[in-house]
C-alpha cells in the first residue's frame, strides 16, 4: 500500500470514529415487525434481479422498502438502473460517498438495515456504519463497526437469495430488543 493510499485510509479512518462514536444503541427487531427495511449493495458485483424480486416480496407484506446501490461506473453509463444508485466519481478523497441521494439513504430511520457487498468497500461500508437504521446486518465478519449483526454465507458469498434465507432465520430466533454499540 503506498503512501497516498495509506493516508486517504487514515482520513477514512478518522471520520468513520466520528460517526461511530456518535451513535446510539440499535434495537433487534424480525422481519415481519419491521416498517421500514433499506437494502444496500453493490450494484457492480451483485445481480439486480434478486435484489429487486426481495423487495418486491417485502412491499407486498405491507413493508416500506428503499433501496441504494453503489454502480462503478459513471452515471451517464447507469441511468437504466431502476433503483437509486452512487458512482464512483461520487467518492471523495477519503472514500467517503458524497451525495444527496446518499445523505438522505443514511438518514432514513430503517427498523432493518440489509448491506449485501463480497468484499470491502470503504462506501459501502461508511453509509452502513453512518446509518440511522436499528439495526443493520452485513456479510462481512470484521466489520463490526459498520453491521450489528453479521452472517457468515463464505461458501455462497455471490448467491444474494441463500444470504437473505440466512438473514431471514436469524431474525426469526432473535429475542433480543437492545444491544450496546461497539467501537472500531
Amino acid at each position: 500500500m503506498n503512501y497516498l493510499t495509506q493516508f486517504k485510509r487514515y482520513l477514512y479512518g478518522k471520520q468513520l470514529e466520528k460517526v461511530v462514536g456518535s451513535q446510539k444503541n440499535r434495537v433487534s427487531t424480525s422481519i415481519d415487525k419491521s416498517k421500514h427495511i433499506g437494502i444496500l449493495f453493490d450494484a457492480t458485483l451483485t445481480a439486480s434481479d434478486p435484489v429487486l424480486a426481495y423487495a418486491k416480496k417485502l412491499e407486498k407484506k405491507g413493508i416500506r422498502v428503499d433501496i441504494l446501490a453503489f454502480a462503478k461506473r459513471p452515471k451517464e453509463e447507469t441511468v437504466d438502473l431502476p433503483y437509486p444508485f452512487y458512482h464512483v466519481k461520487q467518492i471523495g478523497f477519503n472514500y467517503i460517498p458524497k451525495g444527496e441521494v446518499v445523505q438522505q439513504f443514511i438518514q432514513q430511520p430503517f427498523d432493518i438495515l440489509i448491506c449485501f457487498f463480497q468484499s470491502e468497500n470503504l462506501g459501502l461500508e461508511y453509509i452502513s456504519a453512518s446509518s440511522m437504521a436499528k439495526c443493520r446486518i452485513g456479510n462481512q465478519l470484521n466489520k463490526t463497526y459498520c453491521f450489528d449483526l453479521m452472517i457468515n454465507a463464505e461458501k455462497k458469498v455471490n448467491d444474494f437469495k441463500y444470504y437473505i434465507q440466512q438473514v431471514e432465520q436469524i431474525l426469526a430466533k432473535m429475542n433480543c430488543e437492545t444491544y450496546e454499540r461497539t467501537t472500531i
